[in-house]
Parts: structure tokens; C-alpha cells; sequence
């Protein structure tokens, strides 16, 4: 019997396949070659970028800078400029704005012709000249006025109209009906003021029910003969403001309008029903009115009222038999 080549208990090992071993370093070896150039190349990029930062800061601080004027907190429309209100701040001497202030002291008293943010240099043009006043009345032109009047609860389009908006302005009054003094009073509603400026918005406190109420109120900016026109309008009907665009300076003429034309004309079965209620209240009116006592001896007539269509028709029948039309 052949003896076998591989005694009891000792186990054969698999035959490895050539080359394996050596194909394995190598893959481990291009694996760290990557890692080590990934890793020297973001070395290399944080250098270049804290290179061109360190750069940058030594070119800025080696720059001239001066100190402007700038405003400390939110400034309103007319206000009169104090020393807590301005602030001194470093700003590139090469990008000075145009009218700036180095100086806090040639900025006291003088007023701001626009609003300004906390922060927004002070300059020139967005300041009254000097001497021209304290408070509103230095941001009046010549020529012009400053006139505050109540407007409707709701001010222009839901309480968004702000110092610098343009506005029209619009009242809502009763006038007599076709223009004649003794015609039927009506409601109309027409754009009295066009392109005007506001100065300011704010509340009032009027007494009502015997109890303090603040009304909205606006400042607007308005000719003499503009005046004229908003205390008619003021006095005798219900203010209120319609925002427009600030580039847009066109004047509409508009002729009003008044309840009857906002509706429409009324059809002719619209209009024969109105004649005949009409017609209606006028019989009432007239039946409750103490009817002229007969003469002695004389015994009253009976009404009998006749309905034709739209028309009324009253007979009065005498007892004798014979009647006559009375209307």
C-alpha cells in the first residue's frame, strides 16, 4: 500500500496565488502617497490664504483714515441736531462722502432736512442750510406752508404713509345736487390736492364722550392757495390720502363722483319702482296731513283710491251718487 505524502495531524496550507502579496503593499503604499499630497496641498492653501489676509490687514491699516460725523441714533424730519445725537467714527480718507463733518461742534443746531438712520453720515444735503431756523419751520421753502390737518382712521393705505411720501388728497362732503344752492344735498367724493409732500405724520387728543382720543394727523407741505382749498375740505368733509410714486409729478383732472353716478344709471323698471315708491310716501305723507273741514250742512266725501300700474288715482264719491276726480 503507497504511504501518502502528508502524515496524520499535519494540516496542508493553501497554495497562495502569486504575486498576491506583493500587489497589496503596493496598493497600501499609493493610498498613503494620496493622503500625503492631499494633506500637503491643503497646508499649502491655508498658508496662501492667511498670506493674502495678513496682506490685506497691513495694507488697511497702513491707509490714511479720517473721523466723520455720523448719526447716533434714528434722526426724524426736522430735528434739531444736539451733541448726543452725533457720533465720530474712522472712515478711509480716500472715500470721504461728499459734504461730510470731521467737526461735532458745526453740526449743533442745525436741523435735518430728511430722515436718517443710526450710523448714516451727516452731510451737507441732507441738512437745512444754516440759520434757516429750528425745528419744522427751517424745512419750508419759500413761498409754501406747513399745514397739519386729521385724516381718516386708516391713513393713506393702511397707516403707510411716512415723512417724504407724496400723496393727493381726497374729501368726502355733502353739496347740494347739480350745483344749485337750494338743490338736494348729496354725498360726493373728489381729489382736491394733487403731488403734495409730507412733512409729518403723528396723533392727535381730541375729546370724545368726554374722554381723550388720539386722532391720526399729517403735516403736509402745501401753497397758500392749496391751503385755502385743504381747510375747506378739512372743515366740511372727511380727509383722506392716496400714496403716489415719487417720479410721478402728473396732475388728473378728475370731476368727482357721488353715490347715484358710482352706481350706475338705473334701468327703466329700476326707475318706474323708485317713482312709484316715491309716489307712495308722498300719498302717506299727504293722508296724515288734517284734512279742511266741509262746509256747514255739507257732508264729507268718500276717498276711494285707484291703482293703476305705477300710478295712483284717488275719487272722491259724494253721497248723492255723483263724484268728480280730484287728482
Amino acid at each position: 500500500m503507497p504511504v501518502h505524502p502528508l502524515h496524520e495531524g499535519v494540516l496542508a496550507r493553501p497554495a497562495q496565488r502569486p504575486g498576491g502579496a506583493n500587489t497589496s503593499r503596493r496598493l497600501r503604499a499609493q493610498g498613503l502617497a494620496f493622503l500625503l499630497v492631499a494633506l500637503a496641498a491643503g497646508l499649502a492653501a491655508a498658508w496662501l490664504i492667511t498670506g493674502y489676509l495678513s496682506r490685506r490687514a497691513a495694507v488697511a491699516s497702513r491707509a490714511q483714515m479720517a473721523k466723520v460725523a455720523v448719526a447716533a441714533i434714528d434722526l426724524p424730519l426736522a430735528t434739531t441736531l444736539r451733541p448726543e445725537m452725533i457720533e465720530l467714527i474712522d472712515w478711509p480718507q480716500g472715500a470721504l462722502p461728499p459734504g461730510s463733518f470731521q467737526d461735532a461742534a458745526a453740526l449743533e443746531g442745525r436741523v435735518t432736512a430728511l430722515a436718517l438712520v443710526r450710523g448714516e453720515p451727516l452731510v451737507e444735503s441732507r441738512l437745512t442750510r444754516s440759520g434757516a431756523g429750528l425745528g419744522m419751520a427751517a424745512v419750508i421753502p419759500a413761498n409754501t406752508r406747513a399745514m397739519t390737518v386729521r385724516v381718516n382712521e386708516v391713513i393713506g393705505v393702511g397707516g403707510f404713509v411716512h415723512p417724504g411720501d407724496i400723496v393727493d388728497v381726497l374729501t368726502t362732503m355733502q353739496a347740494p345736487r347739480d350745483g344749485h344752492s337750494q338743490a338736494e344735498l348729496e354725498y360726493r367724493s373728489k381729489i382736491v390736492l394733487q403731488d403734495i409732500k409730507v412733512l409729518a405724520v403723528g396723533e392727535d387728543m381730541v375729546t370724545q364722550n368726554a374722554k381723550p382720543v388720539k386722532v391720526p394727523v399729517v403735516t403736509l407741505l402745501v401753497t397758500p392757495e392749496q391751503s385755502e382749498r385743504l381747510a375747506l375740505a378739512s372743515s366740511h368733509g372727511e380727509l383722506q390720502l392716496t400714496m403716489r410714486s415719487q417720479s410721478d409729478h402728473q396732475e388728473v383732472a378728475t370731476p368727482g363722483i357721488s353715490p347715484p353716478e358710482l352706481l350706475g344709471p338705473r334701468s327703466p323698471t329700476e326707475a318706474a319702482l323708485a317713482e312709484k315708491e316715491h309716489r307712495a310716501h308722498h300719498h302717506h305723507e299727504s293722508s296724515r296731513a288734517p284734512a279742511a273741514a266741509p262746509p256747514p250742512g255739507a257732508q264729507p266725501p268718500e276717498v276711494v283710491e285707484i291703482l293703476r300700474g305705477d300710478r295712483f288715482e284717488e275719487r272722491k264719491m259724494r253721497t248723492n251718487g255723483k263724484d268728480r276726480e280730484a287728482k
